[in-house]
């Protein structure tokens, strides 16, 4: 399985000279996690190794359609192509955590309120990567952008928190 996560790593780095080959990279990833959750029967959103790699297919799923809004799409998929895969080398340090949940964690809930925190978590990482851009460029449509990141990943943030709480 360690290959497949290595795979989206080339992908990512491949994606800076051609931006299509985010989408193999985010396909290997959603593998990895998919053969992840079915070894461990859960989603796999416990521990460094497993969160480190959730955020960093998260970070790419939600900046793919950002740059749909974008004219130079490029001016986003390299930085973040490059986040994610830092993110997948440093979970790639981390030993995964094969232990079963305990039962008070074993709930709907838990998974919703880990996936809605890391999705926000992912937004915001977004949101700062459009506010270097527009700093650097002074293009108007990444600080507008950064704006509906931001509040999108405020918005899912708070409903982990409700989930998290219930």
């Amino acid at each position: 399985m360690i290959i497949i996560a290595l795979l989206s790593i080339v992908f990512y780095l491949l994606s800076m000279g051609r931006g299509f080959f985010v989408y193999p990279g985010l396909l290997s990833q959603f593998i990895y996690m998919l053969a992840r959750g079915i070894q461990l029967e859960r989603l796999p959103l416990v521990g460094p190794h497993d969160t480190l790699f959730f955020l960093s297919s998260s970070i790419v799923a939600f900046a793919i359609p950002f740059t749909f809004s974008m004219k130079n799409k490029k001016q986003l998929i390299d930085p973040v192509a490059v986040i994610a895969s830092v993110l997948v080398i440093l979970s790639l340090f981390a030993r995964p955590h094969n232990i079963p949940l305990p039962p008070v964690l074993k709930t709907y809930w838990f998974e919703l309120h880990v996936a809605l925190s890391f999705f926000s978590y992912a937004l915001f990482g977004i949101g700062a990567v459009l506010g270097f851009l527009f700093l650097r460029y002074k293009e108007q449509e990444a600080e507008v952008l950064q704006y509906k990141a931001i509040l999108t990943g405020y918005s899912m943030f708070s409903l982990s928190m409700i989930f998290g709480g219930i």
